[in-house]
This record gives structure tokens, sequence and C-alpha cells, in this order.
């Protein structure tokens, strides 16, 4: 599968939900560019576990630091924002669940 490039950083499919007998669930591997992004999602729940890199996470006006070994979850309705303020990537595995491709609002 090949690289998807997103607003602020990069997403590529591990494995869909089919591949793991799950419906509405998807593993990604995620990587965040230098600078920011913020959004909500109504339904998804999102699992990240960082493997390279220092950032930071602001979850619902809660300021996190991380780096490698660092466990995120967002759940729905939770605006977070992905800061990375290095030129190095900030990286991560993401597990999705109810998976939807118009469940990122970012007003």
């Amino acid at each position: 599968m090949n690289w998807i490039n997103k607003e602020g950083y990069s997403t590529k499919i591990l494995a869909s939900g089919s591949k793991i007998n799950c419906k509405g669930c998807e593993i990604q591997l995620v990587r965040f560019q230098k600078g920011k992004y913020s959004h909500y999602h109504k339904k998804k729940t999102e699992f990240f576990y960082f493997t390279k890199g220092r950032g930071r996470v602001i979850i619902d006006g809660k300021e996190r630091v991380l780096s490698e070994g660092s466990i995120v979850i967002v759940k729905p309705n939770q605006r977070h924002t992905f800061m990375n303020d290095s030129n190095e990537l900030l990286q991560a595995i993401m597990l999705k669940t109810n998976n939807s491709p118009r469940d990122t609002y970012t007003d």
C-alpha cells in the first residue's frame, strides 16, 4: 500500500478491517511532519503507539509530551492536536475503530 499525504501528516494502511476480522477497524502507520494538525471525530476512536520521534499532543485542552513508547487514546468528540516541533518524523502505529472516511471535522 502507498503513503497517503494529508494536511500535516501521511498515512499508510497496514491492515484493513477484513484482514484483522474487525469491521470498521483499520491499522495504519502515521508520520507527522513538522507543524501541527487539529481535528476531531464524531464516531471514531483512535489508539496511537509512538515508535519514533518527539512531539506533543493536546486532547481537549490538556497537553502531553510524546516520545517513543507513548500511547494515546482519542475517543469520539475529543478534539486532538498533534504537534511536531522538529524536522525529524514523529511516527506512530494507529488503530482506528468505527472508521468512516467522512468522520473528520476541523471546525
